[in-house]
């Protein structure tokens, strides 16, 4: 038919102008993959909220607790919730570390990536290297960078003593001087450490020490504990700490 040819014309006529229209605007039929996608809501080009800080944690009466696993109890006690951490094998918050001794509290506060600090904190540190025989001298070498370091960059520091843990009867006398020198010296050289004696709640040797404020197993298991204070010495420890704080 004469007349099939002309609508064909027009059509091809059609898409041309379409395309030609196109190109003028800047579109194209297709979209370029190398376009980037913008999320709905999202303005190209605008830069990411900076992430929020870290809170130096876990804080109790503005004081942030620092230790091992007595005092990481002691901070479970007071509702703050002690996770595993996968990296180091080791219950972890903060600058509290589960099996943490002095050297290791020393290279973790020099650390770039060492947890925040609060302007007051309270410190027990030692048990370790006490129970895992640590050269007396070497541990309290080490105590005395750690409260030279916490006293500098904080306003208050509150050191407790070591108690006399029953589990490690036969290392009292390393112990007495490991507490000799924070009793003595550390409140000499610093005017912002508080000092408090464990010894007070606890006994102060082998024939004065109060068992029943210890744990006599590990949860969980028989296995023997008397390192860790139970609830009865958590309460008579937050007692002490409350007359000067």
């Amino acid at each position: 038919m004469a007349s099939e040819p002309k609508t064909l014309v027009m059509l091809l006529d059609q898409s041309e102008a379409l395309k030609l229209i196109r190109e003028q605007i800047g579109t194209t039929t297709t979209t370029s993959q190398s376009e980037p996608k913008t999320a709905v809501g999202v303005i190209p080009g605008a830069k990411k909220p900076p992430a929020k800080p870290l809170k130096p944690r876990p804080i109790w009466r503005e004081h942030q607790l620092i230790g091992d696993s007595i005092m990481g109890r002691l901070a479970s006690y007071l509702g703050h919730k002690v996770p595993y951490n996968r990296e180091i094998h080791s219950k972890q918050l903060g600058l509290i570390t589960h099996g943490q001794t002095t050297g290791r509290l020393i290279g973790t506060l020099h650390s770039a990536n060492s947890p925040p600090l609060a302007p007051k904190v309270i410190v027990m540190i030692g048990t370790n290297d006490i129970a895992h025989d640590t050269p007396i001298g070497k541990a309290i070498s080490n105590m005395k960078r750690i409260l030279a370091f916490l006293s500098k960059r904080c306003k208050e520091v509150v050191v407790l003593t070591l108690p006399p843990v029953p589990a490690m009867e036969a290392s009292f006398e390393n112990l007495s001087k490991f507490n000799t020198f924070i009793k003595e010296n550390s409140v000499l050289e610093h005017k912002n450490i508080k000092v408090v004696d464990m010894a007070v709640i606890f006994g102060a040797s082998t024939e004065t020490v109060k068992l029943d404020l210890f744990e006599k197993t590990f949860k969980g298991s028989n296995k023997k504990d008397l390192i860790h204070w139970n609830q009865d010495g958590i309460k008579q420890v937050l007692d002490a700490l409350k007359k000067v704080i």
